[in-house]
Protein backbone atom coordinates (compact mmCIF):
# COMPACT_ATOMS: atom_id res chain seq x y z
CA UNK A 1 0.00 0.00 0.00
CA UNK A 2 1.18 3.46 -0.50
CA UNK A 3 0.39 5.99 2.06
CA UNK A 4 -0.34 9.69 1.90
CA UNK A 5 3.03 10.63 3.72
CA UNK A 6 4.58 8.09 0.49
CA UNK A 7 5.56 5.60 2.50
CA UNK A 8 5.04 2.10 1.56
CA UNK A 9 3.92 -0.50 4.13
CA UNK A 10 2.78 -3.94 3.46
CA UNK A 11 -0.90 -4.85 4.99
CA UNK A 12 -3.20 -7.11 5.43
CA UNK A 13 -6.61 -6.96 3.74
CA UNK A 14 -8.23 -6.39 7.40
CA UNK A 15 -6.55 -2.92 7.61
CA UNK A 16 -8.06 -2.00 4.46
CA UNK A 17 -10.08 0.77 6.37
CA UNK A 18 -7.26 2.59 7.84
CA UNK A 19 -7.25 6.49 6.73
CA UNK A 20 -3.28 6.89 5.51
CA UNK A 21 -3.53 4.61 2.54
CA UNK A 22 -3.66 6.49 -0.39
CA UNK A 23 -3.03 4.11 -2.88
CA UNK A 24 -2.31 0.24 -4.09
CA UNK A 25 0.82 -0.06 -5.17
CA UNK A 26 2.10 -2.58 -7.77
CA UNK A 27 4.76 -2.41 -9.88
CA UNK A 28 2.47 -3.97 -12.54
CA UNK A 29 -0.81 -2.22 -13.49
CA UNK A 30 -2.26 -6.21 -13.79
CA UNK A 31 -0.93 -6.54 -10.52
CA UNK A 32 -3.11 -3.62 -8.95
CA UNK A 33 -6.09 -4.58 -11.02
CA UNK A 34 -5.48 -7.92 -9.53
CA UNK A 35 -5.67 -6.74 -6.37
CA UNK A 36 -8.41 -4.26 -6.38
CA UNK A 37 -10.85 -6.92 -8.17
CA UNK A 38 -9.93 -9.65 -5.31
CA UNK A 39 -10.65 -6.42 -2.34
CA UNK A 40 -13.81 -5.58 -4.20
CA UNK A 41 -14.61 -9.30 -4.02
CA UNK A 42 -13.72 -10.19 -0.57
CA UNK A 43 -15.65 -7.51 0.55
CA UNK A 44 -19.12 -7.88 -1.40
CA UNK A 45 -18.59 -12.10 0.02
CA UNK A 46 -17.45 -11.41 3.17
CA UNK A 47 -19.74 -8.88 4.30
CA UNK A 48 -22.34 -7.63 1.80
CA UNK A 49 -24.53 -4.50 2.33
CA UNK A 50 -27.61 -4.87 3.94
CA UNK A 51 -28.85 -1.96 1.27
CA UNK A 52 -27.55 1.67 -0.45
CA UNK A 53 -27.92 3.39 3.36
CA UNK A 54 -25.63 0.81 5.23
CA UNK A 55 -22.81 0.92 2.06
CA UNK A 56 -22.76 4.58 2.25
CA UNK A 57 -22.31 4.43 5.83
CA UNK A 58 -19.00 2.26 5.68
CA UNK A 59 -18.39 4.48 2.62
CA UNK A 60 -18.03 7.71 5.34
CA UNK A 61 -17.02 5.08 8.49
CA UNK A 62 -14.82 2.24 7.53
CA UNK A 63 -15.85 -0.52 9.45
CA UNK A 64 -12.80 -1.69 12.28
CA UNK A 65 -10.27 -3.85 11.48
CA UNK A 66 -11.73 -6.65 14.47
CA UNK A 67 -14.95 -6.21 12.29
CA UNK A 68 -13.28 -7.20 9.06
CA UNK A 69 -11.35 -9.78 10.64
CA UNK A 70 -14.23 -11.66 11.99
CA UNK A 71 -16.42 -11.07 8.48
CA UNK A 72 -13.39 -12.55 6.35
CA UNK A 73 -12.91 -15.29 8.84
CA UNK A 74 -14.78 -18.05 7.08
CA UNK A 75 -12.77 -17.53 3.94
CA UNK A 76 -9.30 -17.21 5.59
CA UNK A 77 -8.07 -21.04 4.60
CA UNK A 78 -9.24 -20.13 0.42
CA UNK A 79 -6.51 -17.79 0.62
CA UNK A 80 -3.40 -19.74 2.45
CA UNK A 81 -1.07 -19.42 -0.82
CA UNK A 82 1.29 -23.02 0.63
CA UNK A 83 -0.05 -26.62 2.20
CA UNK A 84 -1.10 -29.67 0.52
CA UNK A 85 -3.61 -29.85 -2.01
CA UNK A 86 -4.93 -27.44 -3.90
CA UNK A 87 -4.58 -23.47 -2.64
CA UNK A 88 -5.24 -20.09 -3.81
CA UNK A 89 -6.01 -20.13 -7.36
CA UNK A 90 -5.13 -23.26 -8.33
CA UNK A 91 -7.16 -26.38 -9.35
CA UNK A 92 -7.03 -29.84 -7.63
CA UNK A 93 -6.96 -31.49 -11.45
CA UNK A 94 -3.57 -32.38 -13.04
CA UNK A 95 -3.19 -30.38 -16.50
CA UNK A 96 -1.81 -32.41 -19.66
CA UNK A 97 1.15 -30.68 -21.67
CA UNK A 98 4.71 -29.34 -20.88
CA UNK A 99 5.37 -26.70 -18.10
CA UNK A 100 5.80 -23.59 -19.46
CA UNK A 101 7.48 -20.29 -18.19
CA UNK A 102 6.32 -17.96 -15.36
CA UNK A 103 5.90 -15.22 -17.51
CA UNK A 104 3.31 -17.06 -19.74
CA UNK A 105 0.98 -16.03 -16.94
CA UNK A 106 1.05 -11.82 -17.41
CA UNK A 107 -1.08 -10.27 -20.16
CA UNK A 108 1.93 -9.02 -22.02
CA UNK A 109 3.71 -12.32 -22.75
CA UNK A 110 4.16 -13.94 -25.68
CA UNK A 111 2.39 -16.94 -26.84
CA UNK A 112 3.29 -19.95 -27.82
CA UNK A 113 2.80 -19.51 -31.05
CA UNK A 114 5.01 -16.29 -31.22
CA UNK A 115 7.59 -17.94 -29.22
CA UNK A 116 7.36 -21.05 -31.70
CA UNK A 117 7.95 -19.04 -34.95
CA UNK A 118 10.14 -16.44 -33.15
CA UNK A 119 8.11 -13.40 -33.98
CA UNK A 120 7.86 -12.04 -30.90
CA UNK A 121 9.45 -8.61 -32.35
CA UNK A 122 7.53 -6.03 -30.39
CA UNK A 123 6.96 -8.11 -27.08
CA UNK A 124 9.88 -9.90 -25.66
CA UNK A 125 9.91 -13.29 -24.08
CA UNK A 126 12.14 -14.42 -21.09
CA UNK A 127 11.57 -11.29 -19.66
CA UNK A 128 10.56 -12.81 -16.63
CA UNK A 129 12.09 -15.63 -14.65
CA UNK A 130 10.60 -15.54 -11.10
CA UNK A 131 7.39 -13.89 -9.36
CA UNK A 132 7.55 -13.39 -5.86
CA UNK A 133 4.78 -14.81 -3.90
CA UNK A 134 2.06 -12.16 -3.72
CA UNK A 135 2.85 -11.18 -7.51
CA UNK A 136 1.97 -14.83 -8.30
CA UNK A 137 -1.19 -14.91 -6.66
CA UNK A 138 -2.57 -11.46 -8.01
CA UNK A 139 -1.26 -12.55 -11.40
CA UNK A 140 -3.44 -16.23 -10.64
CA UNK A 141 -6.19 -14.15 -9.73
CA UNK A 142 -6.02 -11.66 -12.39
CA UNK A 143 -5.97 -14.77 -14.86
CA UNK A 144 -8.74 -16.37 -13.39
CA UNK A 145 -11.22 -12.89 -13.04
CA UNK A 146 -9.91 -13.02 -16.99
CA UNK A 147 -11.07 -16.14 -17.72
CA UNK A 148 -14.45 -15.65 -15.95
CA UNK A 149 -14.91 -12.38 -18.17
CA UNK A 150 -13.67 -14.41 -21.50
CA UNK A 151 -16.58 -17.33 -20.76
CA UNK A 152 -19.23 -14.75 -19.66
CA UNK A 153 -18.63 -13.04 -23.26
CA UNK A 154 -18.72 -16.12 -25.47
CA UNK A 155 -21.67 -17.01 -23.56
CA UNK A 156 -23.33 -13.97 -24.44
CA UNK A 157 -22.77 -14.40 -27.82
CA UNK A 158 -24.66 -17.76 -27.76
Amino acid sequence: MRLFDDRLASMQPTELAASDIYDLDWSRADFRFACLEFLIGLLATACPPEDQEAWTEWWHHPPAPEVLQAAFAPFAAAFVLDGDGPRFCQDAEDFPGESVPIERLLIDAPGENTVKRNTDLLVKRNRIAALGRPAAAMELCWNLGDAVIRRRSVLACW
